[in-house]
Order: structure tokens, then sequence, then C-alpha cells
């Protein structure tokens, strides 16, 4: 289960818009609403593409995609 909210937090704080990152990951904008809403599970490459794009760092990135 991925920490959906923090995820969120950290596309909000980056300023970024829900079709930028899901172009970037390389998905539907609405398979991106899936994933953020928990009903579907992120791939370990989409998983890398989003912490590259978002700064996100090791210690950071377990909490958010494998708690």
């Amino acid at each position: 289960m991925i920490e959906t909210e923090t995820l969120k937090k950290k596309i909000k704080e980056k300023g970024l818009k829900l079709n930028y990152v899901s172009d970037y990951i390389g998905i539907s904008r609405y398979t991106l609403k899936l994933k953020l809403e928990g009903k579907n599970e992120f791939k370990p490459s989409e998983i890398r593409v989003l912490c590259k794009l978002l700064d996100i760092k090791t210690s950071e990135r377990d909490k958010i995609f494998f708690t």
C-alpha cells in the first residue's frame, strides 16, 4: 500500500499538474489517478521515474511506496 497523500503532497509541492506527471511517466492521466487513489499499483519503473521527477530520496521512497 502506498502513502498516496504523501505522494500527492510531493506533486503539489513541486507545482506539477497531473497531466504533466502522467505524460512524464508514460501513462494516462486516468491511470495515474487510479494509482494515486490506491486502486492500482505503481510499477517499479514508474516509481523510479517519479522519484527522479519529484526528487524523492531512497528513505522517503521506501516510506511512500513500500509501507
